[in-house]
């Protein structure tokens, strides 16, 4: 199943290279829930803030059915292209743990507190 996915880039010229890592990264996302409906990545570069400059940020956001789930890193000055990969699997491996969270809660797997047994006489 091919999950639609947008990726966007703002503040910072298109790279097809990471369009491509960010879709392969999305396609893998329907393996934890099969009611991935969506996926939007967006890679932000703010080159105009004044007290941090040049801090690149990764966003991913998943919609399932009913939810929206979303994560993202981010990073200081000095972002080069092998650490934008590395922010693009941080980023989804938040997602990921955060889709998992959300089918076990569906599913009703919940961790049970066990009563301690009282001292006997």
């Amino acid at each position: 199943m091919l999950i639609p996915t947008t990726v966007t880039f703002k503040g910072m010229p298109v790279s097809e290279a990471l369009r491509q890592a960010a879709i392969v990264h999305a396609q893998k996302l329907g393996r934890f829930a099969g009611d991935v409906s969506a996926c939007e990545v967006i890679f932000r570069s703010d080159t105009h803030r004044r007290h941090r400059p040049n801090r690149f940020c990764v966003q991913v956001s998943v919609s399932l059915s009913g939810e929206r789930i979303g994560a993202g890193c981010g990073t200081l000055p000095g972002a080069e292209e092998t650490r934008s990969y590395q922010l693009l699997s941080r980023s989804f491996e938040a997602v990921t743990r955060r889709i998992e969270d959300c089918v076990r809660r569906r599913r009703g797997d919940v961790k049970q507190h066990v009563p301690t047994p009282a001292p006997g006489p």
